[in-house]
């Protein structure tokens, strides 16, 4: 009833918390409505004990500072990639690419300074990750910046057929090889395909790179500030977080009994090792039912891929 009554609030766009003992609530533009606040006043208590523990089952935020270091442990989200890799043909499955095409033709030179430049700054794009002691992986700074960017030049072949060809860049984790570039000019247009692993680079990274290329481009001298966090920092800090046995105990519980598969029924059994190899078929659903399942997913406090998973289970059982 308490987890109902956390849903309701969610749907008016309320936030629910507790200060100094006493429950308070956020609203973003109205209060709550009187079913809402009736179901809050019979269930205080019970959402008080659920908020203040929740609560403390988070682990306190830490903030990162400079390390200063070179080297440091893998995240948990770069362990599972790294891990992946080694055990596994991954093939191109955490290959991030992205291309464009310009109507005039790049300088193949003054591009190659400006990648240079990103990788000098960004010390991600330039760290190799490696087997360390205590068979734990490790990423490691590359004191040569040269060594890590890998970028080809092309004036031969049709932009259908160099494209193609690029769906088999690959990028070299020893190496610190983070970034794969290549150029092509043909009839007077350029055609620009960057491929970036995902160990080291995600969506949320092409902002970066995009306003770091378009400046050092425009001026290979530029004097930019240095960045007063890498992602190393991070990863140490994150290393040092202690997650505490109340936060473990908090999140057993919520996890507990559910499969680690998802259930939906297949036409092939399972294969012992990950092959990554699949197709994507796309269908077009109605505009009425996609609003539907996303007002569904608001209605109960999940997100919508969390609902629209779960109309496709039901749409195969």
């Amino acid at each position: 009833m308490v987890l109902g009554v956390l849903k309701m609030a969610r749907a008016e766009g309320l936030q629910l918390y507790v200060q100094a003992g006493r429950l308070k609530y956020r609203a973003q533009d109205k209060p709550p409505s009187n079913a809402l606040t009736a179901e809050i006043k019979q269930n205080k208590d019970a959402l008080i004990a659920l908020l203040v523990a929740q609560e403390g089952a988070q682990a306190p935020v830490k903030t990162v500072t400079p390390s200063g270091l070179h080297s440091a442990p893998l995240t948990r989200n770069q362990a599972r990639v790294f891990y992946q890799g080694a055990a596994f043909d991954t093939g191109d499955t955490y290959i991030m690419e992205v291309a464009f095409r310009f109507d005039s033709l790049l300088d193949p030179a003054r591009l190659r300074k400006a990648f240079q430049r990103i990788i000098e700054r960004h010390h991600i794009l330039r760290s190799r990750f490696f087997m360390g002691d205590g068979d734990l992986p490790r990423q490691e700074v590359v004191k040569e910046p040269d060594a890590c960017l890998v970028m080809t030049f092309d004036q031969e072949q049709g932009p259908d057929q160099w494209l193609r060809s690029r769906r088999y860049a690959r990028c070299d984790l020893a190496k610190g090889q983070i970034l794969n570039i290549a150029l092509l000019h043909t009839a007077g247009q350029s055609h620009l395909h960057i491929a970036c692993h995902h160990i080291a680079f995600d969506g949320g990274s092409y902002q970066a790179l995009f306003a770091d290329l378009a400046k050092f481009y425009e001026d290979p001298s530029a004097e930019v500030p240095p960045l007063p966090l890498q992602y190393g920092d991070y990863a140490n800090s994150d290393a040092a977080q202690n997650w505490s046995a109340q936060s473990q105990a908090y999140w057993r519980a919520q996890l507990d009994r559910v499969s680690s598969f998802n259930g939906l029924p297949s036409d092939k059994p399972r294969a012992l090792l990950s092959s990554f190899s699949g197709q994507s078929l796309r269908r077009t659903i109605p505009t009425d039912l996609e609003e539907g399942l996303t007002a569904l997913a608001a209605e109960v406090g999940v997100s919508r891929f969390a609902a629209f998973l779960a109309a496709f289970y039901v749409q195969l059982s």
